[in-house]
């Protein structure tokens, strides 16, 4: 009687084995924008030692908002990084819960400034040019508060800095200084906040 017991759990345990290891690949919905609110202010910056961050290495998000317009309970920030079709990269969108970051007290009162800065790793895999977004959300409603994007184009070649005393990657505030060159630039885009289906 026992034998048959342990010959049944063998089996059970064995077909439970298989059946977790097969793969099963998960369908994506497509994601629409709409337009963001046109009356919230807000600032948005990617910062790194090169600038922008190539693959491989990491850029610090700072978001700066100006006026929260309504009452936050449970501050989210949802990051993505997107290629040049538009496609999230491997591992995109994140989900923060910002309530946890140094300096951020939750709840957050509507009128008050709101800053926080970040680190986001840039993958190996991402490409010379990647869009990065930023959501600032309420967790406990899912409603979307700011949203902000930009879009960064890295030169895979490096600069020539034999005649320059700036570390690599450093953007200075004279671009036409003797050795100046610039690694990769950064533009803002318009875009909307994410709406589900």
């Amino acid at each position: 009687m026992k034998r048959n017991y342990l010959i049944f759990v063998v089996i059970l345990l064995t077909t439970l084995s298989i059946i977790n290891a097969v793969y099963v690949p998960l369908r994506k919905r497509a994601t629409d924008f709409t337009n963001c609110s046109a009356n919230i202010t807000s600032s948005f910056d990617l910062v790194s030692n090169a600038n922008p961050p190539a693959s491989g290495t990491f850029g610090l998000v700072s978001l700066t908002v100006n006026q929260i317009p309504k009452d936050i309970e449970k501050v989210k920030f949802t990051t993505d990084l997107q290629d040049p079709d538009g496609k999230s990269l491997k591992g995109f969108p994140v989900d923060a819960d910002g309530c946890v970051f140094v300096g951020v007290k939750c709840p957050i009162q509507a009128g008050s400034r709101f800053s926080v800065t970040y680190p986001v790793d840039i993958p190996v895999n991402a490409p010379a040019k990647y869009t990065l977004l930023v959501i600032l959300s309420d967790d406990t409603n899912g409603i979307e508060i700011v949203c902000s994007g930009l879009v960064a184009t890295v030169k895979t070649e490096q600069p020539d800095t034999s005649s320059s005393t700036e570390p690599y990657g450093t953007i200075t505030k004279e671009p036409n200084s003797p050795g100046f060159k610039p690694i990769g630039s950064m533009e803002r885009i318009p875009f909307g906040i994410p709406v589900k289906r």
